[in-house]
């Protein structure tokens, strides 16, 4: 009988430890979690910031579940190192925990850029339920909001908070929002929407320089000078992959390193979502961590799997401001005009082979093209489809 052992209670060792189960009906499977709660929808939090949403809502699978499937839970439950030799998990407290196979789902921590006045109360980042449920408890103190970050997770942040009908401010440290899905006519176009339309107040080419208060935060220095009152700091400033677990035994970079089938550089042991790096890239998507999470339990049960890297895409919707965006937007453009200002922009390559594309606020032609630019779709081909 095999001993199966996934570190870390999100996406991809949730899905680990079903796929494990559905192919290996005997074998003993544990998870365990720093955090005290069962796995549960981590994307979700951020629109629990406005919709108040129970934590215990955003459960994947009731606790009954685990029982059903013979899968052991530990929770609140802190790995302090894995030996590799001995295969043993090392808790904090010194006990350990003999496994066969291990897969790492360690997850990521949100990147905290540095800033002057050190970390005050209402300065917060939303990771974990247990994050939300302590913003939500601050919510009483709080008038006004700055939020550190111009891109989609802190977008949506923006928008979830002003759903509490606090005055909410972003501030985007690059030239426009969006940046790394947007060209900057579009980006520009997203930014005028959302503050005429959604009562964000939006502030480009700033990040936050200090933070003042004696216990709390009380006001913000942002970079370009400007000063805010403020009564909490909220970051979405990306994420950071954990990987304090592979020591000096398991090959790492941004994350631990995988190949397509998640296998590390060391026998026996797995790496999947958020932690993972696949040829020289981390995802940090959910949906990734979920495929990966299911890769990994095949392979370690005994089936081959192996893990396609999908095409990155946005989709983002916040109020009335509705877009699409994948691929690459250098190369040639095609505009095509919509009604009530929506548009389409397509680019090509060179080879007048599609690589990108940005739909804003009419989005029907999404599924066409992702498979344009997957399929690398001549640019006459594009033309005739859309009507050009």
């Amino acid at each position: 009988m095999t001993n199966y052992v996934i570190i870390g209670g999100s996406a991809a060792g949730y899905f680990a430890a079903r796929q494990i189960r559905k192919n290996d009906a005997e074998g003993e499977i544990t998870i365990i979690s720093a955090e005290n709660m069962a796995p549960y929808f981590r994307i979700r939090l951020t629109e629990a910031m406005g919709t108040g949403e129970k934590t215990e809502n955003l459960l994947l699978q009731k606790p009954a579940f685990y029982a059903e499937q013979n899968i052991k839970l530990l929770l609140g439950k802190t790995v302090s190192s894995v030996d590799y030799e001995k295969q043993e998990v090392v808790f904090a407290e010194g006990d350990r925990l003999h496994y066969d196979k291990l897969l790492l789902a360690t997850g990521a921590h949100p990147f905290i850029p540095p800033y002057e006045g050190g970390k005050l109360e209402g300065v917060t980042s939303i990771r974990t339920a247990e994050d939300l449920d302590t913003l939500r408890a601050y919510y009483p103190q709080i008038r006004r909001v700055l939020v550190v970050g111009g891109g989609l997770l802190g977008l949506e942040a923006a928008y979830a908070l002003r759903q509490q009908n606090f005055e909410v401010h972003v501030c985007e440290f690059a030239e426009y929002l969006l940046i790394r899905q947007l060209d900057k006519e579009t980006g520009e176009l997203v930014r005028k929407s959302l503050e005429t339309k959604e009562d964000l107040h939006i502030h480009v080419g700033a990040s936050l320089k200090a933070v003042h208060g004696e216990n709390k935060v009380t006001s913000v220095t942002l970079t370009n000078g400007e000063k805010l009152d403020c009564d909490a700091v909220v970051f979405s400033v990306g994420v950071r992959s954990n990987t304090a677990l592979a020591g000096e035994t398991l090959q790492k970079d941004k994350g631990i390193v995988v190949n397509d089938r998640m296998e590390t550089s060391e026998a026996n042991v797995w790496a999947a979502g958020d932690v993972a790096e696949l040829n020289g890239r981390t995802m940090g998507l959910w949906s990734a961590a979920m495929e990966m999470g299911k890769v990994a339990g095949d392979t370690m049960s005994g089936k081959e799997a192996h893990y396609d890297s999908p095409l990155l895409f946005t989709n983002l919707q916040i109020g009335a401001v509705k877009l699409f965006s994948a691929g690459s937007h250098d190369g040639e453009m095609l505009y095509k005009e919509g009604t009530d200002g929506s548009f389409s922009k397509f680019f090509f390559d060179a080879e007048e082979k599609m690589i990108g594309a940005i739909l804003y606020q009419d989005t029907k032609l999404t599924g066409k093209a992702k498979a344009w630019i997957k399929n690398r779709t001549p640019k006459k081909e594009v033309l005739d489809a859309i009507g050009e």
